[in-house]
C-alpha cells in the first residue's frame, strides 16, 4: 500500500461537512416529523394494547416507540436542528426536555445535563482516547468465573441506563461542578447507585429515577388498574419488558460501535482537525444500513462514523453523508468498515469478558509516516 496524503483526507472531509450543513433545510424538517409521528404511534398503539394482557407486540411497540425518543433526543442534545428553517422553539437545546417537557421530549432515567456533558464533552472529543468517559473498564470483573463475566454483560445489556450510565454520567459532571480536574476516566462503583448515605446518590434517585419511574410505569399502570387488577398487571408487565428490551437494543447498537478487539484506541487525543478526522474513522464502525425503517431500529447508530465526523448534523443528512464518506475513505485508502449489529455485540462480548483486547496505536505517527497499522489495513 502507498503512503496515504492524510492531509488531503482531511480537506476533502471538511469540504463535505460545509456541504452536507449547507444543504440543510425545510426537508431535514419533515423527515424529523415523520420520524416523531412514527414513533408517536408505535407508542400509542403500544400502551393501547398493553392493558389487554402481558404479550410481546406492546413490548416491541413501546420500545420502539422509546427507540425514536431516544434518537430525537441524542440528536437535539447535539444541537443538529437549531439551524434549520422553521423549527419550533422546543427543538432548541435551551428549551428540549427542560422542566416539565422533560417527559415530553425525553422521559429518560438521567437529566439532559448530565448526558450532554458526558456525552458531547467527555465522549465526542477524546473518542476511544484515555479520557473518553464511554471506554469500558475491566480491571473490576476479571477475576470473575467466565461464566459470571457473561452472565453480567447480559445483566449489563438488559439494564445499562439505571444501573450503570444515569450514575455514571451524574458523577461525573458533579465532579466537573466540583472543580475536581479530570485526570482519568471514572471507574463507576456499586455505591455509586447504592449508597444511601451519599448525597449524590439521593439527587439521583429523587431527582432522576423517582419522576422517570412516576411516568413510565406508575401513571399508565394507575390508569389501566380503572379497568381493573388484570389490566393494571398487563400493563405494569408490559412496561416492565419494554424497558428491558429498550435497554437491550440501545446497548446492542450503542458499545459494539467503538468496543472491539479489532477496533483501536488512542494513547492520546487528536490535536488537529485531520487527527480528529482519522481518529473518527478508525476508531468506529458502521452498521448496515437500508431506509428509515432499518435505521430507526438501529436508533441512527449505523451512522456512527458519519456522526463522530460531525455530531451536528441532522439524521437526513447522515443518510445523505453516507457514500460520500465511504467514497473519501476508498479513494484515501483509509479502512470504512461496515458490518452487521449483531457480529459487533459479539466481538464486544468477547472484550467485556476479558478474551480479546483493543490494540492501542497514536495516529500522530501515522499522519508523520503516513500509512496505517497492518491490522487497519487488514480491516
Amino acid at each position: 500500500m502507498g503512503m496515504i496524503d492524510y492531509e488531503s483526507f482531511g480537506r476533502d472531509l471538511s469540504a463535505l461537512g460545509h456541504e452536507l450543513r449547507a444543504r440543510t433545510g425545510r426537508a431535514d424538517w419533515h423527515h424529523l416529523r415523520l420520524l416523531e409521528w412514527g414513533g408517536r404511534i408505535c407508542m400509542l398503539l403500544g400502551l393501547a394494547t398493553a392493558w389487554l394482557w402481558p404479550n410481546p407486540l406492546s413490548v416491541f411497540l413501546i420500545a420502539q416507540g422509546m427507540m425514536v425518543r431516544f434518537t430525537i433526543g441524542h440528536h437535539v442534545g447535539h444541537g443538529s436542528y437549531e439551524n434549520v428553517p422553521g423549527m419550533p422553539a422546543h427543538y432548541a437545546r435551551k428549551v428540549f426536555a427542560r422542566g416539565f417537557r422533560r417527559f415530553l421530549d425525553w422521559p429518560e432515567w438521567w437529566n439532559l445535563d448530565d448526558w450532554r456533558y458526558t456525552h458531547n464533552e467527555l465522549h465526542h472529543p477524546h473518542t476511544q482516547s484515555p479520557l473518553d468517559a464511554d471506554l469500558m473498564g475491566e480491571e473490576v470483573r476479571m477475576h470473575l468465573p467466565m461464566a459470571v463475566r457473561y452472565f453480567l454483560f447480559a445483566f449489563a445489556t438488559i439494564t445499562w441506563k439505571f444501573t450503570y450510565y444515569a450514575p455514571r454520567m451524574h458523577r461525573e459532571r458533579r465532579a466537573r461542578d466540583a472543580g475536581l480536574t479530570r485526570s482519568a476516566r471514572y471507574e463507576m462503583k456499586s455505591a455509586d447507585l447504592l449508597d444511601g448515605g451519599d448525597p449524590i446518590v439521593r439527587q439521583l434517585w429523587l431527582r432522576d429515577y423517582a419522576p422517570y419511574v412516576a411516568v413510565r410505569f406508575a401513571l399508565p399502570t394507575l390508569l389501566a388498574s380503572l379497568l381493573g387488577p388484570w389490566a393494571a398487571f398487563s400493563m405494569f408487565v408490559n412496561l416492565v419488558f419494554a424497558e428491558l428490551l429498550h435497554n437491550a437494543q440501545t446497548f446492542i447498537c450503542i458499545r459494539p460501535n467503538h468496543c472491539a478487539g479489532d477496533i483501536p484506541l488512542f494513547g492520546s487525543r487528536y490535536e488537529s482537525r485531520t487527527e480528529f478526522f482519522l481518529q473518527s474513522v478508525l476508531g468506529t464502525i458502521n452498521y448496515q444500513a437500508g431506509g428509515n425503517v432499518i435505521d430507526m431500529l438501529h436508533g441512527w447508530t449505523n451512522y456512527q462514523i458519519e456522526h463522530h465526523l460531525w455530531p451536528k448534523i441532522t439524521l437526513l443528512q447522515y443518510q445523505r453523508a453516507r457514500p460520500r464518506v465511504m467514497e473519501i475513505c476508498r479513494r484515501h485508502g483509509i479502512p470504512y468498515r461496515v458490518d452487521n449489529v449483531f457480529v459487533r455485540y459479539a466481538r464486544t462480548a468477547r472484550i467485556f469478558v476479558g478474551l480479546d483486547h483493543s490494540p492501542v496505536i497514536e495516529t500522530k505517527t501515522l499522519l508523520k509516516a503516513g500509512t496505517l497499522p497492518e491490522a487497519q489495513v487488514a480491516a
